[in-house]
């Protein structure tokens, strides 16, 4: 048997089982049968044996009341020439009459059948036996030929309904499966041809079959239909998206987990100087064109890939044509591509940037106003907490004569008075240090990383001999102003606003008593 053929004919697959199951069955069968059939023939024997000794009972009784050796001798000759004799005896109670084959000597473990012989005149008077040895060769070789013979009619009925089973599978089964097999091969589905119903199967499993096929068919074609105008579509849109994206003003790009760009329209090759030539070599990483915003990038990258969000951030770009800022967007593509956005939003960020400072300028001196220095004064306490061994001093002016010179010049003259008060501010400190007007005729400097007197001492005095000087206004005429200032240092402890500011306003009130035009340290106040 071929191998392959078993394992591609549904017809012979099914044969084979089939007759495995019922051979194995069979064989269960055989083996029960064949002890049916041996103790069926046992019994035929005996009764046949039971028989021959009733037919010769008469005439034995008959040998044995007369002791006639004679006759007695034809009796076992009768009975020895029947096929399931072996050998018989006829005696009385104590003289053998005859012993039939002559000479044949008996094995002890012979078995053999014993009938009692009744007088012929007295049925209770036993006056004889007769022993017959049966043919055991005999009867086990005709229990042997029932056996083969019965085993002949099993075997020719198994590969009988084989048959069968093989004829109704390929008819009913696999000749019709071929058929839808062959139909499908050439079947045109695109033009909606169907599969026929093979015949007599219309109502059957060969037919639910060919319905669900043709049922599957019509869903394939709705399918493609549906496909064919989805494709169209989509080819419609991808024009009108390529379309959009090549022309927005927008930079959008396309980037692979190692930050190699994979894409990216116009309008992001002009921002950031580069052309479509290297992103198709795949020669641009994203990190090369970020200059010093690679860190905030590199921060929004790691942001989307452990939450999957969206992240943005404003980046800053030296150009050639100078400071340029984008606003960047990034968001997950799977997980192993980004996409983003970028927008050039260096005139909103000039705007923004020139709203701030204006928020914390001064209108009339260009100095920072109070809320300039309450965000100078929190960028001092954040330093301070994290490193404390940070030092700075605070200096609180307050401007003497100055109502008298507003008083008497008027408002104008007032106002040059100020401006000129920040211009001499300005220039007596350091660059590192930080002067603001709080209002009015009130300034404050903050004098950064030092806590020597000396030094403060130095910058005070600086301050009142500048600001001593005549300030010139209309007409050649002048004012003359001086200056009383309060000075605090922070080492440890006090880091809040309202309270170094407290303490610098009592020392500058303890100058202005000591005759003005001078400065005090907080610490030097009596208690």
């Amino acid at each position: 048997m071929n191998l392959g053929n078993l394992k591609t004919s549904l017809a012979l697959r099914s044969v084979v089982f089939i007759l495995l199951i019922s051979g194995l069955v069979g064989l269960l069968f055989l083996l029960v049968g064949r002890n049916l059939v041996a103790e069926h023939e046992q019994s035929r024997f005996q009764e046949q044996l039971d028989q021959l000794l009733n037919t010769i009972q008469n005439p034995a009784s008959i040998a044995i009341f007369l002791s006639d050796k004679q006759l007695a001798t034809e009796v076992a000759a009768g009975l020895v020439q029947n096929d399931s004799v072996w050998a018989v005896t006829i005696q009385t109670a104590g003289d053998v009459l005859a012993h039939l084959p002559a000479g044949e000597a008996l094995p002890a473990e012979a078995a053999n059948i014993v009938r009692k012989v009744t007088s012929p005149f007295e049925q209770n008077e036993v006056i004889g036996e007769i022993t017959l040895y049966p043919d055991n060769i005999a009867m086990k070789s005709e229990i042997n030929t029932n056996i083969y013979y019965v085993t002949l009619f099993f075997i020719g009925q198994l590969l009988a309904v084989a048959l069968s089973i093989l004829a109704v599978v390929i008819h009913s089964v696999t000749r019709p499966i071929e058929q839808i097999s062959h139909r499908l091969h050439t079947l045109k589905v695109e033009a909606g041809e169907k599969l026929a119903f093979p015949s007599g199967s219309e109502d059957d499993e060969i037919g639910t079959l060919v319905k669900d096929v043709n049922a599957l068919i019509d869903n394939l074609i709705s399918l493609l239909t549906n496909e064919r105008q989805l494709r169209s579509d989509l080819e419609t849109e991808e024009k009108r998206f390529r379309a959009i994206v090549e022309n927005a003003e927008t930079g959008i790009f396309l980037m692979g987990e190692d930050q190699t760009l994979l894409s990216a329209n116009p309008a992001f090759c002009h921002f950031f100087s580069i052309t479509a030539r290297d992103i198709d070599d795949q020669r641009v990483r994203f990190s090369d064109i970020l200059g010093e915003s690679i860190d905030s990038v590199q921060h929004l990258i790691k942001h989307c890939m452990e939450t999957g969000e969206s992240a943005t951030a404003d980046i800053r770009r030296e150009g050639l044509g100078g400071e340029r800022w984008f606003n960047l967007i990034i968001s997950t593509i799977g997980t192993n591509m980004f996409q983003g956005v970028a927008n050039d939003i260096t005139d909103r960020k000039a705007v923004e940037v020139a709203a701030e400072q204006q928020a914390v300028t001064d209108a009339l001196t260009g100095i920072s106003n109070r809320l300039g220095f309450e965000h100078q004064f929190k960028w001092l306490m954040d330093t301070c907490l994290r490193f404390p061994e940070h030092r700075f001093a605070l200096l609180m002016i307050d401007l003497d004569r100055f109502k008298e010179a507003n008083d008497t010049y008027g408002h104008l003259a007032g106002d040059k008075v100020l401006v000129a008060v920040a211009e001499r501010l300005t220039k007596a400190i350091r660059r590192t240090d930080f002067a603001a007007r709080l209002g009015g005729d009130e300034f404050a400097v903050v004098l950064h990383s030092t806590d020597d007197p000396k030094i403060i001492e130095k910058l005070a005095s600086k301050i009142i001999d500048s600001l001593g000087q005549p300030i010139p206004i209309d007409d050649g005429l002048s004012a003359q102003i001086g200056a009383s200032i309060g000075i605090v240092v922070h080492k440890d402890g006090e880091l809040s606003m309202s309270g170094l500011m407290a303490k610098a306003d009592e020392a500058m009130y303890a100058a202005k008593k000591a005759g003005r035009n001078t400065f005090r340290f907080w610490s030097q106040q009596p208690e």
